[in-house]
């Protein structure tokens, strides 16, 4: 299942994320992090995303070679998003949201 919005996660290495409706345009999510207030817009609005996939392995392959470190940039929480890991998605999420 993909980020919910309205959830907050607890990121390893980031801290805590809500995710919230994109307000840029073409973007599906929003994530603040809670400790600064960072916000960034990530995920295209009419995607899709079905981890587990091969659209899904599609996509984890393609954002491989993305040269950024792990952090709290688009990439990252898109990837977490698709629950990547390495060049394959996984069916579980990887981080569960906050109670």
């Amino acid at each position: 299942m993909p980020f919910e919005i309205g959830k907050i996660y607890d990121i390893p290495r980031i801290g805590l994320v809500r995710i919230g409706a994109g307000t840029a345009k073409g973007k599906k999510y929003k994530a603040t992090r809670i400790s600064d207030g960072r916000v960034i817009q990530f995920g295209a609005s009419g995607a899709r995303i079905v981890p587990n996939s091969e659209k899904g392995n599609s996509y984890c392959s393609r954002s491989m070679d993305i040269d950024q470190e792990f952090g709290f940039n688009a990439n990252t929480l898109s990837r977490l998003n698709w629950h990547c890991v390495g060049t394959v998605s996984k069916k579980d999420l990887q981080i569960k949201p906050k109670k």
